[in-house]
């Protein structure tokens, strides 16, 4: 785990055993982890810094803001670690406070890698508005969505309740402003 300034180490194994408690068998088709990033990854990690700072400063500084923490993800077992993986993208959880998680898949080039940092990061600021307003709806009560657009998987559910349709559109309406504005630039 990468804090985004400064040093991590306690913060670095709390999160670890967040992730691990609550995510690792939920983000990816076998068991996922926090592996160590590769110079590829961190080269790519801030040429997305420099490219969100190029399109917005005020909008770097959101992501760090809202995101202080990055880690990435991977299979847990090392020998499965080749070719293509059936691990998501870029993943956040609320159980995991002010930290987001990146695959390879979002690290192939620095576009994909900025659009995972601010995907994350705006779900990031919806998770802390509604924690700290106590915002969240029962999810017992809220019925459920169909993504249809999402292939279902034991993983990846596109039976989608209720926040995660609010945390759907709250990520799209803003990705359509910044593609809008990154379309003029």
């Amino acid at each position: 785990v990468v804090q985004v300034e400064g040093d991590c180490d306690l913060e670095s194994q709390a999160i670890e055993r967040l992730f691990n408690r609550f995510m690792s068998r939920n983000v990816a088709k076998v068991k996922a982890a926090i592996v160590e990033p590769d110079d590829v990854f961190v080269q790519q990690a801030n040429a997305a810094a420099e490219l969100l700072t190029s399109v917005d400063r005020e909008l770097y500084e959101q992501v760090v803001y809202n995101g202080r923490y990055v880690g990435f993800i991977d299979y847990a077992e090392d020998s499965m670690r080749n070719g293509y993986r059936e691990i998501a993208q870029s993943v956040s959880s609320h159980l995991v406070p002010s930290t987001f998680f990146v695959s390879y898949h979002s690290a192939k080039d620095p576009e994909a890698l900025a659009e995972a940092f601010l995907h994350e990061s705006l779900h990031k600021k919806l998770s802390n508005t509604l924690y700290v307003n106590d915002f969240l709806i029962d999810r017992k009560y809220s019925g459920r969505f169909n993504s249809y657009w999402n292939r279902d998987s034991r993983w990846k559910a596109n039976q989608w309740e209720c926040d995660r349709v609010v945390y759907a559109f709250h990520f799209y309406a803003h990705f359509s402003n910044f593609y809008h504005n990154t379309e003029f630039k």
